[in-house]
């Protein structure tokens, strides 16, 4: 399903529109969940992805949704699609998803603490920003890191952002 304010936001055209216009990285936010309807427990976090970010569209993805992408857009995928589990499918949403349409990914379960157009208003080049990931850990000089890491810097998957293709 989609819902939510589009380019130029709820309110009609200008209103919440940033001042990074002509951003390459597509103004949605893409969530999902098993289905429609968003627990009680998440709400919160959910509105804290509308209410700031006006002018973002707003879609949430449903497990539904997940198989119809893969079959419409990835035939090559259905059979690794058909042995995954629930939430191996949903993680593999959220880069269909992006590489499909573009724009912000974030889990369910997070809260925006900062509108996503301040992610890139200190970069002095934002128009040429493709990809937008956050760093969960870097471990420095910590010498046991191997014992609790893969790699020394780990890249987080529960927000991020991109441009389509």
């Amino acid at each position: 399903g989609s819902y939510g304010g589009g380019p130029g936001g709820p309110n009609g055209p200008g209103v919440g529109v940033s001042p990074l216009d002509g951003l390459r990285i597509p103004r949605v936010i893409h969530q999902t969940w098993k289905g429609a309807e968003v627990p009680p427990r998440h709400e919160r976090r959910v509105r804290s992805w509308r209410e700031k970010n006006e002018a973002y569209a707003y879609r949430l993805h449903t497990d539904a949704d997940i198989e119809a992408r893969v079959r419409a857009h990835h035939p090559e995928l259905l059979e690794a699609f058909g042995k995954m589990s629930g939430i191996h499918r949903a993680d593999l949403l959220r880069y269909m998803v992006l590489y499909d349409e573009g724009g912000v990914y974030a889990d369910i379960d997070t809260e925006c603490v900062r509108p996503v157009d301040e992610w890139m208003a200190n970069t002095g080049d934002f128009h040429n920003v493709g990809l937008i990931v956050g760093i969960e850990v870097v471990v420095g000089d910590r010498p046991d890191w191997k014992k609790y890491f893969d790699r020394p810097i780990q890249i987080c998957q529960w927000s991020m952002a991109s441009v389509p293709r």
